[in-house]
């Protein structure tokens, strides 16, 4: 591995090492203030005339609405199943989350162990899926996804095709080497990082195929 590569991984560590930092501040400051002010309007709404009752509610439904909303971020920003129940959970997870929210289905086959996988390997392959999912539920109007995750004796194959409007794959990576396409671009970096291939395949249409080759050894 080269000076450059060295750099880029320590940088992506040292992202993901804040990531779990402000994921966890998130969840246990933030969340814990706005539940404490939850429970203070509780009390309050049982001393106050009926007439501003509907006020306290609606704070209360806000508030609900915000906690719910940091959850979420900060699920996103580092999983806790990652840490805690591996790759496998968290993916999951993951993808019945993406698929509840966005009414789009996503058919997945995760057939790896991951139990050698190191830390890296785990952070690089959730951090492409949630990559990819996210670019297909903004831009490609998918109804339908395919995503297969499978472990060979030296290397992990992740394909992930959509049924969308496709893509100018000509066009994307020229605004990857232009610095835009941010989420492709972070895919290859990640991907790049761990010596392994990334290719798109698309035609306007006909939806999108990609697919990432990780060396395992």
């Amino acid at each position: 591995m080269g000076k450059n590569q060295d750099i880029s991984k320590f940088l992506i560590r040292a992202q993901e090492e804040e990531r779990k930092k402000i994921a966890r501040e998130l969840h246990d400051e933030v969340g814990q203030t706005l539940t404490a002010i939850k429970i203070n309007l509780e009390i309050l709404k049982r001393k106050l005339p009926p007439d501003l009752i509907p006020y306290i509610e609606e704070s209360i439904s806000l508030i609900d609405k915000s906690i719910e909303q940091i959850r979420d971020i900060s699920l996103n920003l580092r999983p806790s199943l990652l840490d805690n129940l591996g790759l496998k959970s968290a993916l999951r997870w993951y993808i019945e989350k993406q698929k509840e929210k966005s009414g789009i289905d996503i058919e997945y086959i995760l057939d790896f162990e991951g139990e050698s996988f190191s830390s890296d390997h785990s952070i690089v392959i959730f951090r492409i899926i949630q990559e990819s999912l996210t670019n297909i539920i903004r831009h490609s109007k998918a109804k339908r996804v395919l995503l297969n995750i499978k472990e060979n004796d030296e290397e992990l194959v992740i394909n992930i095709i959509d049924d969308g409007i496709g893509i100018d794959v000509e066009g994307v990576w020229q605004e990857v080497k232009e610095g835009r396409a941010l989420g492709i671009l972070g895919i290859k970096e990640r991907v790049e990082l761990l010596q392994g291939s990334l290719e798109i395949e698309s035609e306007k249409g006909k939806g999108t195929k990609i697919k990432v080759i990780l060396p395992l050894r």
